[in-house]
């Protein structure tokens, strides 16, 4: 039931660098190693995504350590879609917003996909990781004040400016030393 939400959010976080079905499944054998110890008049849907989180944090630090060890880098590249123009337009809008989201900070790319994809409240949100509703509902705004100004040129077409003639300068300029 709430699977598919949290390998969405999962897959969301860290830039995609965590392979969110082994993150779920760590969040749900977390859950039920440590079953005796959670209280039942909180939200199951909280809780679980409170440990999906800590399993996909946990696995991006695993991660950065092999990285580092290794020396290697993992790039994923998004595979090219073919198809209708509609299709490849609707594509490239999806990736401009991703890449929009994906230039948010961490924290503030965290609470929008917690609260735009995954539909959980600024109270919720704010359960889940441990801060104020307050701050979640100003780091939220920071964050869509941000996407706006970075996605203005998709979402407002560039029309010309009007452009002030020499004769109005002129205009302005005898009207203002009378």
């Amino acid at each position: 039931m709430y699977r598919p939400a949290l390998l969405r959010y999962a897959s969301g976080l860290y830039g995609g660098e965590t392979d969110a079905d082994e993150v779920v499944q760590e969040a749900f054998i977390r859950l039920w190693e440590k079953r005796d110890r959670w209280r039942a008049d909180g939200s199951l849907k909280v809780l679980l995504f409170t440990l999906t989180r800590n399993a996909s944090v946990d696995a991006y630090r695993r991660r950065k350590r092999e990285a580092r060890l290794s020396d290697l880098q993992m790039k994923t590249l998004p595979s090219p879609s073919f198809g209708p123009d509609d299709q490849l337009l609707e594509a490239e809008l999806a990736s401009m917003a991703e890449a929009a989201i994906a230039e948010l900070s961490p924290r503030r790319q965290e609470i929008f996909r917690l609260v735009r994809e995954s539909g959980f409240s600024y109270r919720q949100v704010s359960e889940i990781l441990g801060i104020s509703p307050q701050t979640v509902a100003n780091l939220m705004s920071l964050a869509l004040a941000e996407l706006r100004s970075s996605l203005r040129p998709i979402l407002q077409p560039t029309t010309p400016q009007r452009q002030v003639g020499p004769e109005k300068d002129e205009r302005v300029k005898a009207s203002g030393s009378d």
